[in-house]
């Protein structure tokens, strides 16, 4: 399956240079009601890190306008499951965890290896990708996302962090990956006993993440399956500007005009 993501030539440069995509803090994104919500006291958008997406082909005005700069700017399409796959052998010891039997994960070994940072280890489908549901109350729907036992430890259900907003924003249409990144004391690796408490730690004092966005590595034949759709009233300054860095970085990928080409003008 396809999905799309429309974004200015600046950050379509960088995904195709480094090969990447960005994950954003979600206390920092568009929508500040999300950003800024709480759950059981925690505001859970400075752990939680996005990239959003929608699954509808048709292409959309307001996307075009909200995040394309105004007509300097494209929407990318690419498969799903369109990131890197590593691989771990048996008894493997990274960070401190030891691998149990053959493990496939997103994360690289330099990933695994930071030891100031601690990115869950779980890319399955309605923890890492899921399709946004939009609700009249937003503090309802996180209601019980997050549960403070009276020992100070928490449950998490991870499906519902970053799955909702408001029925305002329900135009997006959206889709997203999401990463729960907490930060971690270098002393302590996970596999230590004292990690769990230093993790509830984190919550029980609201301790702030370190960093504003992540990258996580593209496959290289996702990456080269792309396509590129210019905005609808592109100059021709910029289409060739899109051309080169198509010529650059991508194998036989020819930017397509857009289907609303002389039917909108963005201003």
């Amino acid at each position: 399956m396809r999905i799309y993501h429309y974004t200015n030539i600046e950050t379509l440069a960088l995904i195709l240079k480094n090969k990447t995509i960005r994950f954003n803090r979600l206390d920092r994104v568009d929508d500040l009601e999300e950003g800024q919500s709480e759950c059981s006291g925690i505001k859970i958008g400075q752990y939680l890190f996005v990239s959003c997406w929608t699954e509808d082909s048709e292409e959309s005005i307001p996307l075009w306008r909200m995040y394309t700069d105004k007509g300097v700017g494209v929407r990318i399409g690419i498969e799903k499951d369109m990131f890197k796959t590593y691989t771990y052998n048996d008894g493997d010891v990274i960070n401190g965890v030891t691998m149990e039997g053959e493990v496939k994960t997103l994360l690289s070994p330099d990933m695994l290896a930071m030891s100031d940072l601690f990115i869950f280890p779980c890319f399955n489908d309605g923890v890492f990708y899921r399709n946004m549901q939009y609700v009249p109350n937003l503090a309802d729907a996180l209601r019980n996302a997050i549960i403070r036992n009276s020992n100070g430890s928490f449950n998490f259900e991870l499906s519902k962090l970053g799955a909702f907003k408001n029925s305002r924003w329900a135009f997006q249409n959206e889709s997203r990956f999401v990463m729960n990144i907490y930060p971690k004391p270098s002393s302590i690796s996970v596999g230590d006993e004292i990690f769990a408490t230093w993790l509830c730690s984190v919550f029980n004092q609201g301790i702030p993440n370190t960093i504003k966005y992540y990258d996580l590595d593209l496959d290289i034949s996702a990456l080269n399956s792309i396509d590129i759709t210019l905005c609808p009233n592109m100059s021709k300054g910029n289409k060739i500007l899109v051309e080169s860095l198509c010529k650059t970085y991508l194998h036989n990928v020819v930017p397509k005009d857009s289907s609303l080409t002389n039917i909108v003008n963005l201003k």
